[in-house]
């Protein structure tokens, strides 16, 4: 069962994760990663995807890891996710970072 982690729980990841459970995905594929509890608690109740403030740890399951984050935060989240991306997929919607 392939797994996917979002590292941020914007619009953009919002959507993204919305479409996927709409096109048959199950929630509990689905990690959500982000620092704001309102926000983890938000996206829990409306998609029933699990959800963390732990980067690292919500990444170490994940065989895609998306990074749905703002570009000036992009340098902080690369430097503590960095050991946990071995052997995945990342995708970035992040304009403009390399």
């Amino acid at each position: 069962m392939e797994t996917i982690a979002f590292i941020g729980g914007g619009n953009m990841a919002s959507a993204i994760l919305g479409g996927l459970i709409a096109q048959g995905m199950a929630p509990a594929q689905i990690t959500l990663i982000d620092p704001g509890a309102d926000q983890r608690a938000h996206l829990q109740a409306t998609y029933g995807v699990r959800t963390t403030d732990g980067v690292a740890a919500g990444c170490a399951e994940a065989d895609t890891v998306v990074l749905a984050v703002k570009p000036q935060v992009i340098p902080q989240v690369a430097e503590r996710v960095a050991g946990a991306l071995k052997g995945k997929l990342l995708i970035s919607i992040a304009a403009g970072c390399r």
